[in-house]
């Protein structure tokens, strides 16, 4: 079964002396492949223009491609074809390729042009790579899919689900002459679940499941509908998926997969220990941590082809933190009969060399997100793309005019007054446990550094909420981005790590100082 680990290069630039360390770890937990989401990050040529400043070679991927080979870390490289090509569409160079001329996240399939470039990329990616057994074709989140009057065509004729697939299997073409199977995650496709015959079963579907953790989940999912309760559960969400309810009448939290296996494909279960929801310097841990042992022991009991643990690069905490989140699941696959508690407790002890438990209590407290403590309330996808633009002038006082008119400030502050004291036992927590800790100190070392930020974001929150510009709030904020920025510099190339840090403090601090036009800030 495959182990995989999502390594996201969107918003990240990750330095080359690290990424091998990174590998190492993974490896020694137990995982055997690695998703490559590189975007803009190689120098591909395909890419001109839109190739990122800090891009690694050719030669320098291929020699942490081969450094990973040989750590046993198959290689399974993911390009975005539909959705998420914001890096690409936003260079005017690029923009005819765009299905909606306004926005710069998806692709026009229906665009012969589209599909000369996108088949150029993949040919100069299956060059860089070697040797494959799969391929990841992206696929998720488009929600501009189909909308074009070509596209809106094809799908009245054919159907949305046939231009989905007929599109991915041109796409696919190099790759079967190779052996190679395609892949791509299943959101869009479960989004009309009654067009499934549509879909080409050659493609490997990932399944990414982001909030089932098991039969005590008391919600799921209905892609293209959002979350369903027993209550708000009718008679067509039974009828469509059958396996919605186990026998005792609970909520199949996998029911995704399983309907996916039933009509005849192949899956890859996906969790994450990063997603949307995250506080800006550490990830709800007991939420992802239930996430990723529930379906890594799905995986496992259902012989699925994979479990993938992904990590979004967009949000903003470190590897290093999560690392205690990666540990279980290659074991939880291996011995699905385990508790969750048991192997949070074995792999944490491994991590640590003593009980685990205070720091999981330390950083669920931590990473509890309030307002203006997630990436769209202070800049980071302002506009729900993932382009790193920054945010415009006036943003945040956009932002809190927005909540003051839906009445939900107050609502805001009451949440704001109930994380303080979490957060802040979590930190003394975290204190005690570093000392009684004999390995680890690098991840507590960012853990640390975490619950620092995540204290000065509640300081700043305080004050933003209250809608007080500040002089001396303006440089605490610069203060925290120096220090941020320091922080991601262990990981990232100099200037992505200036450019993630600008994303979550420039707009704040240009809000404390009174910079309503985005042409004046405290520096």
């Amino acid at each position: 079964m495959l182990n995989i680990f999502h390594l996201d290069m969107n918003f990240a630039a990750l330095r080359t002396d690290y990424l091998p360390k990174l590998l190492e770890r993974l490896a020694e937990m137990g995982y055997n492949a690695i998703l490559w989401e590189l975007e803009n990050k190689v120098r591909f040529d395909q890419l001109g223009p839109a190739v990122d400043p800090e891009a690694m070679t050719k030669q320098e991927f291929r020699q942490l491609l081969n450094y990973a080979r040989e750590l046993r870390l198959e290689p399974i490289p993911l390009l975005q074809t539909i959705g998420h090509g914001e890096y690409v569409l936003l260079h005017p160079e690029f923009q005819h390729l765009r299905e909606n001329p306004l926005r710069h996240d998806c692709y026009c399939t229906t665009l012969p042009a589209v599909r000369l470039h996108l088949k150029k990329l993949i040919a100069e990616y299956l060059e860089l790579f070697g040797d494959l057994r799969f391929f990841h074709l992206g696929g998720d989140e488009a929600y501009e899919f189909g909308t074009c009057d070509a596209c809106r065509a094809y799908i009245e004729q054919h159907g949305r689900n046939r231009l989905y697939s007929d599109y991915l299997s041109d796409l696919s073409s190099a790759l079967h002459m190779r052996g190679i199977r395609p892949g791509v995650w299943a959101d869009m496709v479960l989004a009309h679940p009654d067009e499934m015959d549509s879909v080409d079963r050659s493609l490997i579907l990932w399944d990414w499941n982001y909030w089932g953790s098991g039969p005590e989940d008391r919600e799921v999912r209905i892609w293209g509908e959002g979350p369903v309760t027993q209550d708000t559960l009718t008679d067509t969400h039974r009828r469509t998926f059958p396996g919605l309810l186990d026998r005792s009448g609970r909520f199949n939290a996998f029911y995704t997969t399983d309907f996916l296996k039933e009509n005849g494909f192949e899956v890859i279960l996906a969790s994450s220990s990063r997603s949307a929801g995250d506080a800006l310097f550490g990830g709800n841990f007991n939420r992802h941590a239930r996430n990723i042992i529930g379906c890594a022991r799905k995986a496992g009991e259902s012989s699925l082809l994979g479990h993938c643990v992904t990590s979004w690069a967009i949000r903003q905490h470190t590897y290093e933190t999560q690392l205690p989140l990666l540990a279980p699941a290659p074991r939880a696959a291996a011995e699905p009969q385990r508790t969750p508690e048991s192997l949070l407790r074995e792999t944490g002890e491994a991590l640590f060399g003593t009980d685990p438990a205070r720091f999981y209590e330390a950083a669920h407290l931590i990473g509890a997100a309030f307002p203006f403590d997630q990436t769209g309330d202070v800049g980071i996808q302002w506009n729900g793309l993932k382009d790193q633009l920054p945010a415009p002038a006036g943003f945040i006082a956009d932002q809190l005019r927005r909540w003051r008119e839906e009445g939900t400030l107050p609502e805001r502050r009451q949440q704001l007054d109930e994380a303080r004291a979490g957060l802040l036992r979590g930190i003394a927590l975290l204190n005690d446990f570093a000392v009684a800790a004999r390995h680890g100190l690098d991840i507590l070392e960012s853990w640390r550094c975490a619950a620092h930020l995540q204290l000065g974001q509640y300081l700043l929150a305080q004050r933003l909420l209250n809608e007080e510009t500040s002089r001396e709030y303006a440089m605490l904020a610069v203060n925290l981005r120096t220090q941020f920025q320091t922080e991601l510099a262990r990981f990232h190339r100099p200037e992505s790590a200036r450019r993630n840090a600008g994303q979550v403090y420039d707009a704040v601090i240009a809000f404390f100082s009174g910079d309503s036009t985005g042409q004046r800030s405290v520096q």
